[in-house]
């Protein structure tokens, strides 16, 4: 039985990829710049310290998932996916505990961090959760405003995530397949463990 050989040289877009992630948290400068125009407010150093450490942890987040994936494992394991997430959405409510609605910039990348560490059934009633909990906060809260946009921004951002993450464990699920296999399905233009 042939075993998978090692892998490819990393190609650059690979090593990038943690870079590319960092480019959306562009969405994260609405908190940064709200809490800057408070200080020196207790709650704006706070505000802007949560969001710059929510900012670094995603990113983080990210260069964990490359990691893992060069060893050929899709999510880590559920310990380590269960402090990911505590940390990230801690962050996320001491943002909006001292910032405010603008806080609730960081509800879009709680809803890609569960895309890409929990199955479907897990993920999807909670990124529903966090487009319907955007919605009624606009709406309950006194003084803030309806936000429709960023409630689709979460769905939008959660279902283009969910297409990249199934292109990855495709990706993955190849290379660790035997190179016997691996040639068999590039030649027939078939999945390697079809049926």
């Amino acid at each position: 039985m042939d075993t998978p050989g090692p892998l490819p040289a990393q190609r650059p877009l690979g090593r990038l990829g943690p870079l590319f992630a960092a480019v959306w948290l562009v969405f994260l400068l609405d908190p940064v710049r709200a809490a800057w125009q408070d200080l020196p407010a207790v709650h704006a150093w706070v505000g802007l310290l949560a969001t710059l450490a929510f900012a670094a942890s995603y990113v983080g987040l990210w260069v964990a998932l490359r990691t893992g994936r060069a060893r050929l494992r899709i999510a880590p394991p559920l310990p380590v996916r269960l402090g990911w997430t505590a940390l990230l959405v801690g962050l996320a409510a001491v943002m909006v505990a001292a910032l405010g609605q603008v806080g609730t910039a960081s509800v879009v990348y709680l809803a890609v961090t569960f895309v890409i560490l929990y199955p479907l059934v897990v993920f999807v009633p909670v990124v529903l959760a966090l487009a319907a909990a955007v919605l009624l906060t606009g709406v309950a809260v006194e003084g803030w405003e309806h936000s429709p946009w960023l409630a689709f921004s979460v769905v939008a951002a959660s279902l283009a995530v969910f297409g990249v993450r199934s292109m990855m464990a495709r990706n993955i699920e190849f290379a660790a397949c035997p190179r016997d296999q691996r040639r068999v399905g590039r030649r027939a233009g078939a999945h390697p463990a079809g049926p």
